[in-house]
């Protein structure tokens, strides 16, 4: 149900990306290239947004902009958190902390459904507004990523088993 669910706001996402106020590409009349649409523009978290005409890249570093005992204690992010988790545990960190990484993102500026249905492929497949990457349901080939939940800490974290942070 939560991917069928992400999957529309994905859908949703890149079809608003893909329509500019008029409804076709814009062309900056002073240098002839490519605007990005205004709608692309709110992933703040991303360190540049671009277009060739065909595509939007969005690259980011994939830092969440809200506080995290994942953090290093040096950041200006960084809360401590020695409670309780959802089910009443006592809270023990894992060993993953953020840490910056490089996210190139390319949607198509007019997506069409393709012939070829093939599955979601592992890694990173989508980006929130603050420039944190999404990772589809399962953490390998028909491994469900609940299996990999070291803890949930009570604070709306779950550790990918890619070394990433998912904030909930």
């Amino acid at each position: 149900m939560k991917m069928i669910v992400f999957s529309i706001l994905m859908s949703i996402a890149i079809g608003a990306c893909s329509k500019s106020d008029t409804g076709s590409t814009n062309t900056d009349p002073g240098t002839g290239s490519t605007v990005v649409p205004e709608v692309c523009k709110k992933f703040y978290g991303a360190t540049s947004i671009t277009s060739d005409g065909t595509w939007i890249t969005i690259k980011t570093k994939g830092m969440p902009d809200d506080k995290s005992p994942y953090y290093p204690t040096i950041n200006a992010l960084y809360e401590d958190f020695s409670g309780v988790t959802f089910g009443g545990a006592t809270f023990a960190k894992n060993p993953n902390s953020i840490n910056e990484k490089k996210y190139p993102f390319k949607i198509p500026l007019k997506p069409a459904v393709s012939a070829n249905h093939a599955a979601t492929p592992l890694g990173p497949i989508g980006i929130s507004l603050n420039g944190v990457a999404f990772y589809k349901q399962y953490a390998g080939p028909n491994q469900p990523l609940i299996n990999e939940i070291v803890s949930a800490t009570g604070i709306g974290v779950i550790l990918h088993p890619a070394d990433h942070i998912i904030t909930t």
